[in-house]
């Protein structure tokens, strides 16, 4: 099986299962919890772009892995418009019904590893949490590429990512954590035009991993280098 292919059917399995769950993943797995970590995980969010954004919220936004909408509805009242992007039309389908009430707010399947439905330079942020680092490597490559295409120039991502010893799962493992070295960060910026300007440590540690992820800010400075992103296997 493909790793798109893949991909879909396991967040569609996940979306059928308990889609607040998995796409928080809190301990206490309740409703109120997954409220609870929208709120948390967002006002991270815009608290770490502000010493960065130049010229205030608006514009638009991407989050790119939105499940259900967990932070993209609640950015959506920040930007002129925010769209939302998963491999999974389950989540999709759950995302559009629980937030059809906001007029500025799209969700859209796509393939799992391009942006082809989305124009070039025309989102300011791109917001992805809790999503890249679950990625084959190859799958992040063309994402990377996609994301400095549909930023604007001087545009920001934001992003969580896991950076230490590198350590990288099965091809076709969609939920184990990929950790990035340095030189790695550093080669998926070059790919999609990016600068990193800062980054800061989130407040987990990981006991298996030893490591606390953190949130990754970056520039889009130059084009993004043109790369095939139709994965064959």
């Amino acid at each position: 099986m493909k790793i798109k292919e893949k991909m879909k059917r396991d967040w569609d399995r996940r979306a059928e299962a308990d889609p607040y769950y998995w796409v928080a993943a809190t301990q206490e797995a309740d409703l109120d919890s997954y409220h609870a970590s929208a709120e948390r995980d967002c006002a991270h969010f815009l608290e770490g772009l502000k010493p960065i954004i130049t010229d205030g919220f608006n514009g638009a936004l991407l989050d790119l892995g939105c499940g259900i909408g967990r932070m993209t509805a609640p950015l959506a009242a920040h930007f002129d418009r925010a769209v939302g992007v998963d491999v999974s039309p389950l989540m999709i389908k759950q995302a559009q019904s629980l937030h059809n009430d906001i007029d500025n707010l799209e969700f859209i399947v796509n393939s799992g590893a391009d942006l082809s439905s989305l124009d070039s330079d025309s989102f300011k942020v791109i917001c992805s949490y809790s999503v890249l680092p679950h990625l084959p490597p190859d799958v992040v490559n063309a994402y990377f590429s996609e994301l400095g295409r549909v930023l604007v120039p001087q545009g920001l991502i934001r992003y969580q990512f896991w950076v230490g010893p590198s350590l990288h799962q099965d091809d076709h493992d969609t939920l184990g954590i990929h950790v990035y070295e340095e030189s790695e960060v550093l080669a998926l910026h070059q790919l999609a035009g990016l600068e990193e300007v800062s980054r800061e440590e989130i407040d987990y540690f990981d006991p298996i991993l030893k490591l606390r992820p953190v949130w990754i800010n970056a520039r889009k400075v130059s084009k993004a280098m043109t790369r095939n992103t139709q994965l064959d296997r």
